[in-house]
């Protein structure tokens, strides 16, 4: 039976910040990349390019879980969008043209494991960050979309993440708006997320100070929220 798009909004519900937490730490420990794709048993899914395609999409679930872009942002980034700090915090650049809203940011990568499991398979500064399976081209949304559908069904049918059957890719904005609303101003949210607030027609988040998202994230990763 095909695929299809993720049910309403009324009929899906976004995950707590504790179901982000179990599946962040699910990801990140306990999913094996070079197993086959969760759910499936076919000799197929035991290919190479069956486990590469398991193991790029971890890696994309990983970045969109610690930073809640938007799966065509996740996508159509390069390495030369990805520079570490002299803190050690890892900053991603969202350009205007690759932004669903055109107004380009530069967000930091809100999970340290996250951000260093990225710079340890760096590239070089044109491929994507999150490219195809097989190569280093840049991996289409048709194509990424489909993986990602795949792999939560399989791990709501095997593993028990049942709040994955309907939910796509781009909830996990919606958890981490959730979790840091109640500490965080309006403004920043919509500069570190890409909302299409009218608070600011700047081009970059630069003129505004988004650190507070990563304190705000701790409270989310030490379930202090």
């Amino acid at each position: 039976m095909p695929f299809t798009k993720a049910q309403s909004s009324e009929d899906v519900k976004t995950p707590t910040a504790d179901e982000w937490r179990t599946f962040l730490k699910f990801t990140l420990n306990e999913d094996d990349p070079n197993d086959p794709m969760p759910g499936k048993i076919s000799p197929q899914s035991k290919k190479t390019s069956a486990r590469l395609r398991h193991r790029r999409v971890i890696e994309l679930t990983q970045l969109q879980l610690a930073t809640g872009l938007r799966i065509s942002e996740a996508i159509g980034i390069r390495w030369r969008d990805v520079v570490a700090d002299e803190n050690g915090v890892v900053w991603i650049t969202v350009s205007s043209t690759l932004s669903k809203t055109k107004i380009a940011r530069t967000v930091p990568i809100l999970v340290p494991e996250v951000a260093t499991n990225l710079q340890h398979r760096r590239g070089l500064d044109e491929e994507p960050v999150i490219p195809q399976p097989t190569s280093q081209k840049f991996w289409d949304r048709s194509g990424a979309g489909k993986a990602v559908r795949e792999y939560y069904a399989g791990l709501a049918k095997t593993k028990g993440f049942d709040f994955l059957e309907k939910n796509r890719s781009h909830v996990w904005r919606k958890t981490l708006t959730t979790a840091t609303k109640a500490l965080l101003p309006p403004h920043v949210q919509a500069a570190y997320f890409g909302h299409s607030i009218e608070t600011s027609n700047r081009s970059y988040t630069a003129s505004i100070n988004v650190r507070p998202v990563i304190s705000a994230s701790q409270n989310l990763l030490n379930d202090t929220e």
